[in-house]
């Protein structure tokens, strides 16, 4: 019993250990990942809902940075933060001797500004603040931030070291390149129809050159066989005929 007790003991001291040694710091830059930025400026607490599926309902549980913005930390107003249903921090953030804190993020339905709760951490790391956030219930329900963002991403993207340029210019240039491209299909089409009909060309040459040499080839057999027969008969007239006996010289036994 002593030995079982102790044994234990050691197991449950080395379990201790053991977590102690696992536990990571959310300040630590492999122990957090950046916030989603998609449409990220439309959580601004100044941007008003747009009925479009921004949610925060699918997103893994886990430390996150966010860049430029702080998570709101006070009720906003009814129909902003660019959702139905914006989620906000009830609560102080901490100071760097506080550590990890829990917080109560709240979502706000039409004036209620809690109408259903989740408990999130929030820990001060000196120049930052990292969050752990967790999947809220359903959409549309998403973190409300503050932040000087722009509601809408930019709709142009301005090109290097050219300035000035129109929407005009952009459709102009793009009917340029449909009349290239066009232009480079005929003169493909084109080019594929001469090689086909040089290749049928030459196709038909072949075919009769190899024809012709096959009437030839067949021809030639009855060629020969006059010429033997010329042989045959030139050597028959030019042999001596036959010698024959008179009869009479033949009756007298001579």
């Amino acid at each position: 019993m002593i030995m079982c007790s102790a044994f234990f003991q050691v197991l449950s001291l080395l379990t201790l250990l053991n977590i102690g040694v696992s536990i990571e710091d959310p300040c630590d830059r492999s122990s957090h990942v950046l916030f989603p930025q998609n449409n990220f400026g439309a959580r601004n607490e100044k941007c008003q809902s747009n009925g479009e599926s921004t949610c925060d309902m699918y997103f893994k549980s886990n430390w996150y940075i966010v860049k430029n913005a702080t998570v709101l930390n006070h009720c906003p107003k009814l129909g902003y933060c660019g959702v139905t249903y914006p989620a906000w921090v009830n609560g102080t953030f901490p100071t760097r001797e506080d550590g990890i804190v829990n917080r109560t993020a709240c979502i706000k339905f039409g004036s209620i500004c809690c109408n259903e709760s989740k408990t999130i951490q929030i820990k001060n790391c000196s120049t930052f603040l990292v969050y752990y956030f967790v999947p809220l219930t359903t959409c549309p329900m998403a973190y409300c931030f503050e932040s000087d963002l722009p509601c809408e991403p930019p709709t142009t993207t301005p090109v290097p070291g050219v300035s000035g340029v129109s929407k005009t210019t952009t459709l102009q240039s793009t009917d340029a390149e449909r009349k290239s491209n066009s232009k480079e299909i005929v003169i493909g089409v084109s080019v594929g129809l001469v090689g086909l009909l040089l290749c049928v060309g030459i196709v038909i040459i072949v075919f009769m050159v190899m024809t012709g040499k096959f009437k030839a080839n067949r021809s030639a057999p009855s060629l020969s066989v006059k010429q033997q027969q010329g042989e045959h008969i030139h050597d028959y007239i030019n042999s001596p005929p036959p010698y024959h006996l008179p009869q009479k010289k033949l009756e007298m036994g001579i």
